[in-house]
């Protein structure tokens, strides 16, 4: 009985190994993605400006078209601000295809990677949202 649990407890720190090492991939693939949005905002506003000028570089339509959506992606990557009892607690939300999952910043150090600790995370099939004058009544 001892070697089965001893052989469960590996199983069990295995499993637990692996969820990390996924969960670090997932958040290195996300700090990524955002940095290319960042990258992606920097070019955008002087065309932006340029394209009310004589000259432009690229015409109104064709900016919307090759920056379609990347300030408001940028804005949504989702971090937020968690209502804690009572308390207002900055998080970081990240949008998966399957799953919400909200996280808390870890302290930096030596100049590493950020690094999150999980709050919480629910399946989206789970999610439900409430409506404005739901929530006021």
């Amino acid at each position: 009985a001892l070697e089965s649990t001893k052989a469960s407890e590996l199983d069990l720190e295995k499993g637990l190994e692996m969820r990390r090492w996924v969960l670090s991939g997932i958040l290195a693939s996300e700090e990524t993605y955002l940095s290319h949005l960042e990258a992606l905002l920097l070019p955008m506003k002087p065309l932006k400006a340029a394209a009310t000028t004589s000259q432009p570089v690229l015409t109104s339509q064709q900016i919307e078209t090759i920056f379609f959506k990347v300030p408001e992606l940028y804005e949504i990557h989702s971090f937020m601000v968690e209502l804690v009892e009572g308390a207002r607690m900055l998080r970081h939300v990240f949008l998966f295809t399957d799953l919400l999952l909200c996280t808390k910043l870890k302290k930096q150090s030596g100049g590493k990677t950020q690094q999150y600790d999980c709050k919480w995370y629910i399946p989206l099939t789970d999610l439900s949202f409430q409506m404005v004058d739901e929530l006021e009544a």
